[in-house]
């Protein structure tokens, strides 16, 4: 969807794509892990895909032990829920937070985010072990559209 809404951007994962693929003599069909490592603003493009877009609405943990949280204090064995989408919303981590804006996700201005402001994968001791291939696998399919 955001390629579409976004053509300059789509040029700029178009142009990433190709470049990529010349440096290292391979064609989409022979794309290798270097290759998918090497897509930086792809990557970039497909973490902001996911941060106003969410693939996992919500996660639900329970807390294993008292926890205090400002004037709250939930006992152990509360089951929390935790609406992804807020948190990917929230102004206070993303400016204007409707604003597509790959950009966000550049290394200059990811440093100093909050490492739980961005949780497409959940976070912590929980989180999907599949994060690295789902990447990957995105990637490839967005080279394979642009490209």
């Amino acid at each position: 969807y955001y390629l579409s809404q976004h053509e300059d951007l789509q040029e700029k994962c178009r142009q990433e794509v190709q470049n990529v693929l010349q440096k290292s003599g391979h064609t989409l069909e022979t794309l290798s892990h270097d290759d998918l490592n090497g897509m930086i603003y792809v990557a970039q493009f497909i973490k902001e895909s996911m941060r106003l877009g969410s693939p996992v609405p919500f996660i639900v943990r329970s807390t294993t032990e008292e926890l205090q949280m400002d004037e709250y204090t939930l006992p152990a064995g509360t089951t929390v829920t935790m609406p992804i989408c807020d948190v990917h919303h929230n102004a206070e981590h993303w400016p204007d937070p409707l604003k597509f804006d790959p950009e966000r996700f550049s290394p200059e201005q990811a440093e100093g985010r909050h490492p739980y402001a961005f949780i497409p994968f959940s976070a912590g001791p929980r989180n999907c072990i599949g994060q690295t291939m789902a990447m990957d696998e995105m990637k490839t399919v967005l080279a394979s559209v642009v490209g």
